[in-house]
C-alpha cells in the first residue's frame, strides 16, 4: 500500500533525478569474422569451439573460436542450393539444405547428415540424406523473392525426431514441423504455428533445462531472440514464449548455438544496402540471469523482478505497467520513467546509484499501485 508520505512525493514530483528507463535491449559482445565467413548462415558450439557455414557457394564447414578467429576448414565436399542452418545429436552433424525464400517452391528440401566422426577426423566421406516436403503445402508455383511461408532457417535435432521452425515472410509467423530423423524421404509434420511478428532464422536446444531459443530479426533489420520454455513435450510454443530485442540495429541474425549454461553465441550475416555495410560478426550473449541460481523474485502474479540482489541493474518483466519509481530510505524520489506500452520486459540501469535498501512503486494501466523494497549490492 502507497504510504501518504510516498502519495506527496508523487503529486508534488520534487525529486526528478533521473531517467534512464529502457525497453530491455540486450547487450552483445562482438568479435568480427574473416571475410570468407560473409555467408554465415548456422552455427554450433563444438569441443569447446564452433563450427558455421556459409549459405550458399561454398562446401566447406569452418571451426572457429570464440573470438571469432578461423581456426580450420572441413570439405564436405557437398552442393549446396541453400544450407541454412547447422544441429547436431550424439553421433552426428546435420546441415540442412532448406532455404526456400527465392520462389518458395523448391522440392528438393533435404538434411546431410555427417558423422562426427569424420569431421574430428577432416575426412567427410560418408554423408546420408533426408529428404523432405511440408504437409500443408500443396501449392508449387512461383512465388516472388521473400514472398513465401515455406522457407526454413531453423532447425533442432533431439533424441527422437528433427524439429524446422519456418520463416514466413508473408506473414511473419513461424510453423513449427516434426521430421523423421532416419535417413530417406519423409514427410514434415505440420504441428503448430505461432505468431513471432519477425522472421526466424535459427535455433538451439537446450536438452538439460527443457528449453528451446530462436532468433531473427524483424524487416528493419532489428535482431531478437525468444526463449520457449515450460512446454509439454514437444508442443515448443505450449508454454512460455519470450521475446527480447538484441541492441544491434541492421543486424541480419543468422543463427544461434549454445555454449555452455545460458551463454550463448550468434552470427549475422554480410549486408549492404543503401550505403550502409554492416560486416559479418559472432556475438556472445550472456543470459545467465535465466539461471537456477539468478533468482527472480515474484513481486506479484504477473511481474518478476530479477536478479536479486541487484548489482548494475535489473530487469522488470510484466504487462500493462506504465511507471516505475524508485525511493531512497529518506523517502526522496530519485528515479522515474514512463515506460513504452506493451512493452514486457525493461532493463533498469541502477549502476549510478549509492548501494543500499530502496523502495520501488510500480503504477499500472487501470491506475493502481503495488511496490517492492529491493537491495543494491557493490
Amino acid at each position: 500500500m502507497i504510504t501518504n508520505q510516498l502519495i506527496h512525493f508523487f503529486s508534488l514530483q520534487l525529486f526528478v533525478a533521473f531517467v534512464l528507463f529502457f525497453s530491455v535491449d540486450l547487450q552483445a559482445q562482438d568479435y568480427d569474422l574473416p571475410s570468407f565467413l560473409s555467408g554465415t548462415s548456422g552455427i554450433i558450439s563444438y569441443n569447446g569451439n564452433l563450427i558455421t557455414m556459409n549459405d550458399h557457394s561454398d562446401s566447406n564447414l569452418y571451426v572457429i573460436d570464440t573470438l571469432g578467429n578461423g581456426l580450420r576448414s572441413i570439405n564436405t565436399h557437398l552442393a549446396f542450393v541453400d544450407c541454412e542452418e547447422i544441429s547436431q545429436d550424439i553421433l552426428y552433424i546435420y546441415l540442412g539444405d532448406f532455404g526456400n525464400n527465392s520462389s518458395g517452391n523448391r522440392q528438393n528440401l533435404r538434411i546431410f547428415r555427417i558423422p562426427k566422426a569424420e569431421i574430428d577426423a577432416n575426412n567427410v566421406t560418408n554423408v546420408d540424406t533426408i529428404t523432405f516436403s511440408y504437409s500443408n503445402q500443396s501449392d508449387f508455383a512461383p512465388l516472388q523473392v521473400n514472398q513465401t511461408d515455406f522457407d526454413c532457417e531453423a532447425m533442432i535435432v533431439t533424441d527422437s525426431s528433427i524439429y524446422l521452425f519456418s520463416k514466413q515472410w508473408h506473414s511473419k509467423q513461424t510453423a513449427l514441423y516434426r521430421l523423421d530423423k532416419q535417413v530417406g524421404a519423409h514427410v514434415a509434420e505440420f504441428m503448430d504455428q505461432y505468431n513471432i511478428a519477425g522472421l526466424v532464422t535459427g535455433a538451439t536446444y537446450l536438452q538439460e533445462q527443457g528449453e528451446v531459443f530462436l532468433v531473427g530479426y524483424s524487416t528493419l533489420l532489428e535482431p531478437f531472440y525468444v526463449r520457449l520454455s515450460s512446454f509439454v513435450t514437444d508442443s515448443f510454443f505450449s508454454g512460455s514464449v519470450e521475446k527480447c530485442s538484441i541492441a544491434l540495429p541492421f543486424c541480419q541474425m543468422e543463427a544461434i548455438a549454445r555454449q555452455n549454461g545460458y551463454v550463448f553465441y550468434t552470427t549475422n550475416e554480410n549486408v549492404s544496402r543503401n550505403g550502409v555495410n554492416v560486416p559479418q560478426r559472432l556475438h556472445r550473449m550472456d543470459l545467465s540471469f535465466y539461471s537456477a541460481n539468478s533468482i527472480i523474485e515474484n513481486i506479484n502474479e504477473n511481474v518478476y523482478i530479477y536478479p536479486v540482489p541487484i548489482k548494475n541493474y535489473m530487469i522488470i518483466r510484466g504487462l500493462g505497467i506504465t511507471n516505475i519509481r524508485l525511493y531512497n530510505v529518506n523517502g526522496r524520489q530519485v528515479y522515474y520513467s514512463m515506460l513504452t506500452k506493451g512493452a514486457y520486459e525493461h532493463r533498469l540501469d541502477v549502476h549510478f546509484l549509492t548501494k543500499g535498501e530502496y523502495f520501488v512503486v510500480f503504477e499500472t494501466e487501470k491506475g493502481d499501485f503495488f511496490t517492492q523494497n529491493i537491495t543494491i549490492v557493490p
